[in-house]
């Protein structure tokens, strides 16, 4: 993904779908290739951008 100010970010992801009493547990590692670009992705705000996609997904899943 691109952060804005900051270029290219990010390196593999992976992501752990789990059943945990019947329901689906999502684990996601997302590896960002230091900590400084850690820090300057989070200081665009891309904490609040990434709730949001979940709470989405959640929405819809929930409306299936």
């Amino acid at each position: 993904f691109v952060v804005e100010g900051v270029g290219p970010q990010g390196g593999p992801e992976t992501l752990i779908l789990e059943e945990v009493d019947g329901r689906t547990k999502v684990t996601s590692i997302g590896h960002m290739g230091s900590p400084e670009v850690i820090e300057e992705a989070l200081a665009t705000g891309m904490v609040g951008g990434a709730i949001e996609t979940w709470d989405r997904l959640e929405a819809l899943l929930a409306e299936g």
